[in-house]
């Protein structure tokens, strides 16, 4: 029981670290969601409607994916890797639809939210492909030289995130090994110390219930 209520409470205590790790990433993540969104606000009156409501659009349902994934519950692997290429394709379609040259941010998002799903070399090919596709959709909307100017900074920020988010990934997961091990060998000493002191009562026990039936036959022959 005790071990049970020891592996409750550390269980618990992940649980509320993961809890409040993903709550501050989903903050920060709208934080830069909304000031990426600030220069085209500020322009709002000289923007033709139909491609600021384009642009709303795929604004919005990024908002809307991202805080799926940013809230930390149990899902299948395969939706959560569909509702980051949703988000990247939102990136696109903003960027397509009105530029400001920070949709890039959002792409750093991404590959922040990749780090605990897919391996290094996959998280760094996806990272390298949807920098080229920013590039592409730059390249469409403006021109090849702001595209050459914008993407580099952006991919070294993805590089960044997620090589960062998954060292701490991986420093969670072997701290957790550690303190499981450390638990199952304080389960496994308190076992050991309860057989120990069983077989001492049995010994001392059997040598008393030994010597009582010596003298009980004893005094029986008396």
């Amino acid at each position: 029981m005790p071990f049970g209520r020891c592996a409750t409470a550390g269980a618990g205590r992940k649980i509320s670290r993961m809890t409040s790790s993903h709550r501050l990433q989903r903050w920060g993540g709208l934080a830069v969601w909304l000031g990426v969104a600030v220069p085209i606000w500020l322009q709002r009156d000289q923007i033709r409607p139909g491609a600021f409501a384009g642009w709303l659009v795929a604004w919005l349902l990024f908002a809307a994916a991202f805080w799926t994934t940013s809230a930390g519950r149990e899902r299948t692997r395969r939706l959560d890797l569909a509702l980051l290429v949703l988000q990247a394709a939102c990136v696109m379609a903003i960027v397509l639809f009105l530029c400001d040259g920070f949709e890039g941010a959002l792409l750093v998002l991404v590959a922040m939210q990749l780090a605990p799903r897919v391996s290094g070399r996959t998280g760094l090919l996806w990272i390298a492909v949807q920098s080229l596709l920013l590039g592409i959709a730059i390249t469409i909307h403006w021109s090849l030289r702001p595209a050459l100017m914008l993407v580099p900074p952006y991919l070294g920020f993805q590089i960044l995130i997620f090589l960062a988010i998954e060292a701490l990934h991986r420093e969670a997961r072997a701290n957790a090994e550690l303190r499981a091990a450390r638990e199952l060998l304080a389960h496994g000493s308190r076992m050991a110390e309860r057989l120990r002191i069983a077989r001492e009562l049995h010994d001392a026990v059997g040598h008393r219930l030994v010597a009582l039936s010596l003298n009980l036959e004893r005094a029986g022959h008396q």
